[in-house]
Protein backbone atom coordinates (compact mmCIF):
# COMPACT_ATOMS: atom_id res chain seq x y z
CA UNK A 1 0.00 0.00 0.00
CA UNK A 2 1.48 3.38 -0.94
CA UNK A 3 1.18 6.57 1.07
CA UNK A 4 -1.79 7.90 -0.91
CA UNK A 5 -3.62 4.61 -0.37
CA UNK A 6 -3.02 5.05 3.37
CA UNK A 7 -4.24 8.65 3.20
CA UNK A 8 -7.45 7.53 1.50
CA UNK A 9 -7.94 4.62 3.89
CA UNK A 10 -7.46 6.86 6.93
CA UNK A 11 -9.77 9.54 5.49
CA UNK A 12 -12.51 6.94 4.94
CA UNK A 13 -12.05 5.58 8.47
CA UNK A 14 -12.19 9.06 9.99
CA UNK A 15 -15.28 9.86 7.94
CA UNK A 16 -17.04 6.61 8.91
CA UNK A 17 -16.31 7.20 12.59
CA UNK A 18 -17.38 10.85 12.52
CA UNK A 19 -13.91 12.09 13.47
CA UNK A 20 -13.52 14.64 10.67
CA UNK A 21 -11.88 17.90 11.70
CA UNK A 22 -10.61 20.88 9.82
CA UNK A 23 -6.93 20.76 8.89
CA UNK A 24 -5.95 23.31 11.57
CA UNK A 25 -7.32 21.10 14.35
CA UNK A 26 -5.62 18.05 12.85
CA UNK A 27 -2.32 19.93 12.84
CA UNK A 28 -2.85 20.68 16.54
CA UNK A 29 -3.53 16.96 17.14
CA UNK A 30 -0.29 16.18 15.29
CA UNK A 31 1.66 18.55 17.52
CA UNK A 32 0.24 16.86 20.61
CA UNK A 33 1.13 13.43 19.23
CA UNK A 34 4.68 14.65 18.43
CA UNK A 35 5.01 15.58 22.10
CA UNK A 36 4.00 12.06 23.08
CA UNK A 37 6.47 10.63 20.54
CA UNK A 38 9.23 12.84 21.98
CA UNK A 39 8.39 11.61 25.49
CA UNK A 40 8.71 7.99 24.35
CA UNK A 41 12.03 8.80 22.62
CA UNK A 42 13.36 10.29 25.86
CA UNK A 43 12.20 7.25 27.81
CA UNK A 44 13.80 4.91 25.27
CA UNK A 45 17.21 6.50 25.85
CA UNK A 46 16.60 6.84 29.58
CA UNK A 47 17.13 10.59 29.21
CA UNK A 48 20.52 10.16 27.52
CA UNK A 49 21.86 7.25 29.53
CA UNK A 50 21.63 4.63 26.75
CA UNK A 51 21.37 4.29 22.99
CA UNK A 52 18.02 4.69 21.29
CA UNK A 53 15.89 1.63 20.63
CA UNK A 54 12.34 1.98 19.32
CA UNK A 55 10.15 0.58 22.08
CA UNK A 56 6.62 -0.71 21.43
CA UNK A 57 5.27 2.54 22.96
CA UNK A 58 7.49 4.61 20.64
CA UNK A 59 6.21 2.65 17.65
CA UNK A 60 2.60 3.21 18.77
CA UNK A 61 3.15 6.96 19.13
CA UNK A 62 4.86 7.11 15.72
CA UNK A 63 1.79 5.43 14.26
CA UNK A 64 -0.39 8.09 15.91
CA UNK A 65 1.75 10.85 14.38
CA UNK A 66 1.60 9.29 10.93
CA UNK A 67 -2.17 8.84 11.24
CA UNK A 68 -2.70 12.50 12.15
CA UNK A 69 -0.35 13.79 9.45
CA UNK A 70 -2.14 11.76 6.81
CA UNK A 71 -5.44 13.13 8.15
CA UNK A 72 -4.03 16.63 7.67
CA UNK A 73 -3.08 15.74 4.11
CA UNK A 74 -6.51 14.27 3.38
CA UNK A 75 -8.54 17.16 4.78
CA UNK A 76 -6.22 19.82 3.35
CA UNK A 77 -6.30 18.23 -0.10
CA UNK A 78 -2.54 17.60 -0.17
CA UNK A 79 -1.01 14.69 -2.08
CA UNK A 80 1.50 13.31 0.46
CA UNK A 81 3.54 11.55 -2.24
CA UNK A 82 3.96 14.82 -4.16
CA UNK A 83 4.76 16.69 -0.93
CA UNK A 84 7.45 14.16 0.03
CA UNK A 85 8.95 14.20 -3.45
CA UNK A 86 9.13 18.01 -3.36
CA UNK A 87 10.81 17.87 0.05
CA UNK A 88 13.35 15.31 -1.17
CA UNK A 89 14.22 17.57 -4.11
CA UNK A 90 14.48 20.58 -1.76
CA UNK A 91 16.78 18.71 0.64
CA UNK A 92 18.99 17.45 -2.19
CA UNK A 93 19.28 20.98 -3.58
CA UNK A 94 20.19 22.39 -0.16
CA UNK A 95 22.88 19.76 0.30
CA UNK A 96 24.23 20.53 -3.16
CA UNK A 97 24.14 24.30 -2.60
CA UNK A 98 25.12 24.56 1.09
CA UNK A 99 26.53 21.19 2.08
CA UNK A 100 23.71 20.49 4.57
CA UNK A 101 19.94 20.00 4.44
CA UNK A 102 19.08 22.74 6.95
CA UNK A 103 17.33 25.96 6.03
CA UNK A 104 20.00 28.09 7.71
CA UNK A 105 22.43 29.90 5.43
Amino acid sequence: MDINDWKDRIAAFVDECGLSQDPFMRVMCSVEEMGELAKEALKSVDYGRRNFKASPDFQTELGDVLFDLLCVAAFAGVDPDAALNATMRKMAQRIKDKGHPGSRT
